[in-house]
């Protein structure tokens, strides 16, 4: 079944199309943008005008590029930004109406539950693995093996939340970025029995990724399966912590238009979790909720066909 999703988040709206079939999937189409629905909802608690425009837009043209391809079923999964706006639902209406398509606002824990499956579709042969997600508004992790899920938890922990909270300005003092650490660690709950290997998804893992190695833009499948040590992240923290926003888009400008000031931040909290993990290194995979969510909307597309017939 042909199938395309697109994983709303706080700062990103990421499309992908896929063949869908036996729990398994064939992408066709891997594409991001960065529309920022959730920028100022931290503060005032609603999605602003202007970002509703951004993200429509985007969701116009996935619509037609969904289309293109003769999907079957076309869904959208709305993550933090939308959890926490008290106008969701009105937003909500109005996006499902441009996307001529559900939009879906999903729990954290539901959004680390189909991000875990999207990410092991990637990773079946390992036994066991936890998965870390960072968001533009919250960090999920979830751990479990490819047969199923053994926990799951969200946080309200996000490279465009604590951007607004305590990275306002860039380079931050070393009073901000200690604030932000102190934070982070605040947030974090008990330390869970999580199995290894951490694998770490979304925006920062695969920028910093891509950085590593030395890329100028994304490409899909590029920093799939890549090891950062620990101590590589760290770096990364510092090295960051001493740049303007323009000093940070010089590095890679494709790769870091639409994140250029949020990425501190986003690598602050997987270096902050990375050490509350005890984790020695983090494996990077690009899947992440898109693919776990067009696995559910075949089920549901294939259950209700059957149903009818």
């Amino acid at each position: 079944m042909r199938v395309a999703t697109v994983d709303l988040g706080t700062n990103t709206a990421l499309l992908l199309v896929a063949e869908a079939a036996d729990g398994r999937l064939h992408v066709l189409h891997d594409e991001e943008r960065c529309p920022r629905l959730g920028r100022g909802v931290d503060a005032a608690g609603r999605i602003g005008p202007e970002a509703i425009s951004r993200v429509a837009e985007a969701l116009a043209d996935y619509r037609r590029t969904a289309r293109r391809f003769g999907v079957e079923a076309l869904a959208v999964a709305a993550t933090s930004a939308m959890r926490d706006a008290a106008n969701r639902a009105e937003v909500a209406a109005r996006l499902s109406e441009v996307a001529g398509a559900p939009v879906t606002v999903l729990s954290g824990v539901e959004e680390a539950t189909f991000t875990f499956r999207g990410v092991m579709t990637g990773f079946a042969q390992r036994p066991a693995a936890t998965m870390l997600d960072i968001g533009g508004g919250s960090t999920e992790l979830a751990w479990g093996t490819p047969a199923g899920l053994a926990g799951a938890l969200s946080v309200d922990v996000g490279c465009v939340r604590f951007t607004e909270r305590h990275l306002t300005r860039r380079p931050p003092s070393p009073a901000a970025l200690e604030s932000a650490r102190r934070a982070i660690a605040g947030a974090l709950p008990a330390r869970p029995a999580a199995p290894g290997p951490l694998i770490a998804v979304a925006g920062t893992p695969t920028t910093v990724a891509a950085l590593e190695a030395g890329l100028t833009q994304r490409a899909p499948g590029a920093v799939d399966d890549r090891v950062l040590p620990a101590a590589r992240v760290d770096a990364w923290v510092d090295r960051l912590a001493g740049l303007t926003d323009a000093q940070t888009l010089a590095l890679a400008p494709p790769l870091l238009a639409g994140r250029a000031d949020i990425v501190l931040a986003g690598t602050l909290i997987l270096a902050e979790v990375v050490r509350w993990l005890g984790a020695p290194e983090v494996v990077v995979s690009d899947r992440g909720l898109r693919h776990g969510w067009a696995l559910e909307v075949a089920a549901r597309q294939s259950a209700a066909t059957h149903a009818k017939g």
